[in-house]
């Protein structure tokens, strides 16, 4: 569940990524220190991926993307 992460399915959704990790991230790692937005996008990714498997039914498509981390600094952004 945690490799999920560092995989995409194709090359938008890693630039897409990349995009809002820029736009969005460094505001939040200035708020929250490097080691805290470490861990934060870290559970966020990991909390995403179980939502998706817990969400999912009976699929054989693989779970990937760090769409659930991009989604919690994205929220983390929101907050600040």
């Amino acid at each position: 569940i945690f490799t999920h992460m560092f995989l995409h399915g194709n090359w938008a959704h890693l630039l897409g990524n990349i995009y809002f990790l820029w736009i969005f991230g460094d505001n939040v790692e200035e708020v929250f220190g490097r080691r805290r937005f470490i861990a934060l996008f870290l559970l966020a990714g990991l909390v995403g991926g179980l939502l998706e498997v817990l969400l999912t039914q009976a699929t054989a498509d693989p779970i990937v993307g760090a769409s659930g981390g991009i989604a919690g600094v994205m929220a983390a952004y929101l907050w600040c």
